[in-house]
C-alpha cells in the first residue's frame, strides 16, 4: 500500500524534518561557540599572563594550584557512597510493646 500523497501529510512530514534539523544545528552551533569562548577566554588569559613580570606569574601560577587542588577535594568530598543493603542490621531495634495502645490514648478508645 502507498503512502498518503494528501499535501496535510507532506507538510507535516517536512516540519517534522526541519524541526530536527534546527536542533541538530543548534547543538552544533552551541559547540562551536562553547569552544570558541573557551579558547578565546584561554588566549585572553594567556596574553595577560605573558605580560606579568616573572614574579607575578610565579605568584598567578601557585594561585592556580591552589584552585586545582581545591577543586579536586571538593569533589573528592562530593562523592556519597551508596548504602549496601542490610549495612543497619542490628543497628536499630524496636521495644516488644511497640504496637501497643499508648495509656494517654485510653481514654479515647
Amino acid at each position: 500500500m502507498a503512502p498518503p500523497t494528501s499535501p496535510k501529510f507532506q507538510i507535516s512530514k517536512k516540519s517534522g524534518n526541519k524541526k530536527k534539523e534546527k536542533k541538530k544545528t543548534a547543538k552544533r552551533n552551541f559547540r562551536i561557540f562553547t569552544y570558541n569562548s573557551i579558547e578565546m577566554a584561554s588566549h585572553s588569559l594567556y596574553s595577560k599572563l605573558e605580560s606579568l613580570s616573572p614574579s607575578l606569574k610565579e605568584e598567578a601560577k601557585n594561585f592556580i594550584e591552589h584552585l586545582v587542588e581545591k577543586n579536586k577535594k571538593k569533589n573528592a568530598d562530593s562523592k556519597v557512597e551508596k548504602p549496601v543493603f542490610g549495612s543497619l542490621k542490628g543497628k536499630i531495634h524496636l521495644s516488644e510493646d511497640f504496637d501497643a495502645p499508648l495509656d494517654e490514648f485510653k481514654e479515647y478508645m
